[in-house]
């Protein structure tokens, strides 16, 4: 009985005889779990099919300073895994509105910053040595050592409305920006991964939540 009406599985299109479920933007077939093609997000055809409006390189100088602006253009803000799920964790993690989530994890002692597509970042000293602890040259690391099964993952963000969604773009871009732009100083008892955490969560809310 249930065969006669085909708007099933999250109110989308089945179609039995291929047995997969017809989403707006590709397809997912539920005997596989797996979706049939990747994740167009990040890429240019679906960005002006979404936003309805060309995509453009602002003027460049260099050759190098056009590569970098095209390589942000086409990152996959998806993640490096296309068909990944909730970062691939489903045990831990859910997506029950398919909106944006990032989480606080910490493994014993050590903090760091988890995203929805399974990226992750965390701040390390270089050298665990006693002067480079105390204060050396410090590491931003992705994906995080720490990240695994036995990580403890508090939600931070859950984008139910266009603030949150700032502040999850915020806090994802700043830590990517940090990573790229490595260099910053470390010291176990001021700038560690607790107050690296802390300070990027805090430069978001500023600029997004804590606007008119």
């Amino acid at each position: 009985m249930a065969r006669v009406n085909p708007f099933r599985w999250s109110t989308q299109y089945t179609d039995d005889e291929t047995d997969l479920v017809c989403y707006l933007h590709r397809s997912y077939n539920p005997s596989t779990g797996r979706w049939l093609n990747r994740d167009p997000l990040g890429e240019l055809g679906f960005t002006l099919l979404k936003d309805k409006q060309q995509v453009f390189i602002r003027k460049t100088v260099t050759f190098q300073e056009f590569a970098e602006q095209l390589n942000v253009l086409i990152a996959e803000p998806g993640g490096a895994n296309r068909y990944a799920f909730v970062g691939n964790d489903p045990i831990r993690f859910y997506d029950l509105l398919g909106l944006k989530k990032a989480y606080s994890c910490d493994n014993g002692i050590h903090t760091f910053l988890k995203f929805d597509d399974g990226t992750s970042y965390g701040f390390w000293p270089e050298k665990f040595t006693g002067r480079n602890m105390c204060c050396g040259k410090g590491v931003l690391k992705s994906p995080d050592p720490d990240d695994g099964p036995d990580a403890k993952c508090t939600l931070l963000v859950d984008a139910k409305t266009p603030k949150m969604e700032a502040y999850y773009d915020c806090l994802k871009k700043t830590a990517e920006d940090d990573f790229k732009n490595q260099g910053m100083w470390y010291s176990v008892f001021g700038r560690n991964c607790q107050t690296w955490s802390f300070s990027v969560r805090n430069k978001c809310m500023r600029e997004t939540l804590m606007t008119p």
